[in-house]
């Protein structure tokens, strides 16, 4: 978004799930940070930002608990995007250090995807520690999730429940005592007829 009238509370963008901005100018920015309803502001990484992240907007963003997001595949493009990259995410993490931070690929084409693994690897070239980079491969994903579900409801009071279904187990066909309440390692292997 470049103007802030880019960004207005309709009825049609809270019907998404996730909102996310990437703010061009440093207004936008700390607007992004300290008023907007959104849950991921997006760091461009494919030119030099034209300003710095100052500390005050980026905790403000954390406090309210929303994420900020890096991708690494530009990096693989090209050299000078790679530069930009990693000026941009570097100065991200000291100034938030390392906190509500995403790293993912944004690939256009499959050869730039990477491991979790690699991508760790990526997060401490941006100056993230080895727990922060794992952070930001899993654990802020679900967070941003939550967030966005709460941005949904009033006063973010939700309910969220796990709807799994294991298709291997049939309590019918099974004694009570091989249920599939118990866990996976307990359970009695079925046995093939020939």
């Amino acid at each position: 978004m470049s103007d802030p009238s880019h960004f207005r509370n309709t009825p049609e963008l809270q019907a998404f799930d996730l909102l996310a901005v990437q703010p061009t100018t440093e207004k936008l920015f700390h607007t992004a940070c300290m008023v907007y309803d959104a849950d991921i502001i997006c760091v461009s990484v494919t030119e030099k930002l034209p300003f710095f992240f100052k500390r005050a907007p980026v905790n403000g963003a954390i406090d309210r608990g929303v994420a900020f997001e890096v991708s690494y595949s530009a990096a693989i493009r090209d050299a000078t995007m790679r530069r930009y990259t990693i000026a941009n995410a570097v100065s991200l993490m000291e100034t938030c250090k390392g906190k509500n931070v995403i790293l993912s690929s944004a690939a256009e084409q499959p050869l730039e995807l990477r491991g979790p693994h690699d991508i760790t690897n990526l997060g401490s070239l941006f100056g993230l520690s080895d727990g922060d980079a794992k952070e930001a491969v899993s654990s802020t994903c679900r967070s941003v999730v939550l967030h966005a579900e709460t941005r949904k409801t009033a006063s973010g009071i939700i309910s969220t429940m796990k709807n799994r279904r294991d298709w291997s187990c049939q309590p019918e066909a099974e004694p009570a005592s091989e249920r599939c309440d118990a866990p996976t390692a307990k359970r009695a292997r079925p046995h093939l007829a020939e």
